[in-house]
């Protein structure tokens, strides 16, 4: 397992995502919430860091999961915060963590910023 010494070198988001901790994590996140039915995505914008899931089930009803996750939004920042914590420790200044829900078909179901906007 990479530790954050790793990250000394990192001075951006894209830098932070591209690296191999990163990268491993990423592989490991896509396999384990593809059993959930997630297809499981990150990207970088600037100083955003952007979780990307998407429902892979065209069924689901958009209205009810996005009250779902509303409902859980305390323990989704909880996560982000600790992402949030690791890029100021690699010395990246103000990030934005967000979590993005969306339906099979790309449409946006809920989102999440940390810190909050």
């Amino acid at each position: 397992d990479s530790s954050l010494a790793d990250l000394s070198q990192i001075s951006t988001v894209e830098e932070f995502l591209n690296s191999d901790m990163m990268q491993s994590q990423l592989e490991s996140l896509k396999s384990s919430l593809a059993e959930q039915g997630l297809d499981f995505d990150m990207a970088a914008e600037g100083n955003k860091l952007i979780y990307i899931y998407k429902y892979t089930d065209a069924d689901i009803d958009p209205d009810a999961t996005a009250e779902a996750l509303s409902g859980q939004s305390d323990q989704t920042d909880e996560q982000l915060k600790s992402v949030y914590d690791a890029l100021i420790e690699a010395g990246i200044e103000d990030p934005v963590i967000e979590a993005q829900f969306l339906a099979a078909d790309g449409s946006e179901i809920f989102t999440q910023q940390h810190p909050a906007e």
